[in-house]
């Protein structure tokens, strides 16, 4: 029996709690990935419940945790989830409303191209890289993009990509009141540092036939990934023979969900003379969101659920993203 090869990912997306589609799909491929490699994982994990919880999940995985108490480390989404998430916590104490973000490109993840790493991070993950010698490094999500960096030579690197920014701010520009120069300026340079990072990795993985062809002009040696659900998870091959519901899934951290929700409810749901169904939101949407939409009866929050099929039954599926990426 040969032995397996030792890979790492890194990512800021810690794949617990699974409340979010970039940890449900971290979830399934390490549920791939343990069968077949000896998997470590490199993130930053503020509680070590989450660790405790991981490990219980996926007991044969090295967690190698690269947080820093008292560093700053807002740069990732992590710690931009968890900084917005508490500003409004504060805001709503004080009975302060939250403004929502009106204008994608208006968005501080989107302006901050480079994300820096803190010298005690970077530090770290060399330590790691070093010490245990992987065959395979892989990278998840833009904000890894920059440590294409610091791979070492002899190992073999894979770069996953979950969207791409470049073409988020695309179809972001669509619906962006910004002028036509600060939108192609946007565009262009952060295409520009993109394609030049992506080039730097052996193989990248992207979700969908579009993404392949930008990546592979280009000049980008590019896959694109099976589907992110599981056969065995298909309980329905045919559609229902009768509806009774719209439903959306998603949480409002992501802000295309938000967007794209909005949009939806306020254009044409809200609007419908005909089918009178109601709304079920399953996801996290915050307090101020929720009470929006309070008047309308027909409208239900259902919070983050562990099983969707009861709702999911009879239910017409919408998906209103007029700016996101990756499995759009």
């Amino acid at each position: 029996m040969s032995q397996k090869k030792k890979i790492l990912i890194v990512s800021f997306n810690f794949p617990h709690p699974v409340n979010n589609g970039g940890a449900i799909a971290q979830s399934f491929f390490l549920d791939r990935l343990q069968s077949e490699f000896e998997v470590s994982f490199a993130s930053v994990i503020k509680t070590q419940a989450d660790v405790r919880n991981f490990n219980k999940r996926f007991p044969s995985i090295q967690v190698f945790n690269l947080y820093e108490p008292g560093a700053d480390q807002g740069t990732s989404l992590f710690f931009r989830t968890k900084l917005y998430a508490s500003r409004f916590l504060n805001r709503v104490r004080k009975k302060k409303p939250v403004q929502p973000v009106q204008d994608h490109l208006e968005l501080d993840y989107i302006r901050n191209l480079v994300n820096l790493k803190t010298n005690g991070f970077v530090g770290q993950l060399d330590r790691v890289i070093k010490i245990n010698k992987f065959e395979i490094i892989q990278f998840d999500f833009f904000e890894t993009l920059d440590l294409a960096v610091l791979m070492p030579a002899g190992a073999s690197t894979v770069f996953v990509s979950h969207e791409l920014r470049s073409k988020r701010i695309r179809l972001a520009s669509e619906h962006s009141n910004t002028s036509t120069a600060y939108k192609n300026y946007l565009f262009d340079i952060t295409s520009a540092y993109e394609y030049e990072l992506l080039k730097r990795f052996d193989r990248v993985v992207v979700f969908n036939a579009d993404d392949q062809q930008i990546l592979e002009s280009e000049g980008i040696n590019v896959s694109v990934s099976p589907y992110g659900i599981p056969s065995f998870m298909h309980v329905r091959q045919q559609p229902s023979d009768r509806f009774d519901k719209f439903i959306f899934i998603g949480g409002e951290s992501h802000f295309p969900n938000k967007e794209g929700l909005t949009w939806f409810i306020d254009t044409i749901f809200l609007n419908l003379k005909a089918p009178h169904y109601p709304l079920h939101i399953i996801g996290e949407w915050s307090p101020e969101f929720k009470l929006r939409y309070a008047p309308h009866n027909n409208i239900r929050f259902a919070g983050a659920q562990e099983e969707i099929y009861p709702i999911f039954d009879n239910a017409i599926l919408i998906a209103p993203i007029l700016s996101g990426a990756g499995l759009r």
